[in-house]
C-alpha cells in the first residue's frame, strides 16, 4: 500500500526543496521557529512603526525649519539627508541616515566591457598577479 504524503512531516528549505523534518537538526528547527515568530511580530508592529517614523520625521523637519528660520536661512527643503540631533546633556541622540540604493541596468555591463578592454590593453607586460587582482576587483558577476 502506498504511503500518503503528510506535509507536516516536511520542512521547506531555502531552495524550495522539501526536507523530512526528522532529518533536520533540532537547533535548526528552533532557529526557524524563532525567526518566523520575530518576522510575524515585526509585521504586526509594522504599521505602528511606520506611523511613528513619519511622526518623528515630521517633527524633525519642523524643528529644522524653525532652526533655519531663526538663523534667517530660507529653505523649504534640506539637502542633507543624513544628520543628527543631540539632547543638551548629550545622553540621547537622534540620528537620521538615508541609505542610497543603486539600480544597475544594461549600461553597467557595457561599462564593464569597456573597462575590461582598457585593462587588457594597459596590462600588456604587467605581472599576472596584478592582472588577476585588477580583474577580481572589477568583477561584477560574482558575489564576494
Amino acid at each position: 500500500m502506498a504511503k500518503t504524503f503528510n506535509a507536516e512531516d516536511y520542512i521547506e528549505d531555502a531552495t524550495g526543496a522539501l526536507i523530512p523534518r526528522a532529518k533536520v537538526h533540532e537547533i535548526d528547527l528552533r532557529r526557524d521557529r524563532l525567526v518566523k515568530e520575530l518576522v510575524e511580530n515585526a509585521r504586526a508592529h509594522s504599521g505602528i512603526l511606520t506611523e511613528f517614523k513619519k511622526d518623528c520625521m515630521d517633527a524633525l523637519d519642523d524643528f529644522r525649519a524653525e532652526s533655519a528660520k531663526e538663523i534667517k536661512h530660507k529653505t523649504k527643503t534640506f539637502n542633507t539627508p543624513n544628520y543628527q540631533m543631540d539632547s543638551f546633556d548629550g545622553r540621547y541622540r537622534v540620528k537620521i541616515t538615508t541609505a542610497e540604493f543603486f539600480t544597475f541596468d544594461e549600461r553597467l555591463s557595457i561599462a564593464k566591457e569597456l573597462i575590461d578592454k582598457a585593462v587588457k590593453a594597459e596590462s600588456k607586460g604587467a605581472s599576472l598577479n596584478l592582472v588577476a587582482i585588477v580583474n577580481k576587483a572589477l568583477s561584477i558577476d560574482k558575489t564576494r
